[in-house]
């Protein structure tokens, strides 16, 4: 699967754009990739209010990529559920490593 579209290098930083689907049963980064949006899909348990979906997206993918939360922000769309969130303290490639393994039989 080829999602590198979805991935950008800017500043040393990578943007990655993410669709979030909040008040889910469960918090899980990625649930799939929308080939449609060229975005990674995740679910969040918070709500759309008071930046509690924000917060959770933010925790979820420092667990995920196993970085530190600081090193993790939302650069667009806080008030949307399509984001883009920017990652520090990590290489592309261990990205699209991280991905891939998690993505492989998408």
């Amino acid at each position: 699967m080829d999602f590198t579209n979805a991935l950008r290098i800017t500043k040393g930083k990578i943007l990655i754009t993410v669709y979030v689907t909040p008040s889910a049963k469960t918090t899980c980064f990625p649930t799939g990739f929308n080939k449609w949006r060229t975005c990674f899909e995740m679910t969040v348990k918070g709500k759309a209010q008071q930046n509690q979906a924000n917060k959770e997206v933010l925790r979820e993918m420092s667990r995920f990529f196993d970085i530190p939360l600081r090193y993790v922000m939302i650069t667009a769309g806080k008030a949307s559920r399509e984001k883009t969130v920017s990652l520090q303290g990590i290489s592309q490639q261990q990205v699209m490593q991280h991905l891939q393994e998690h993505l492989h039989d998408s």
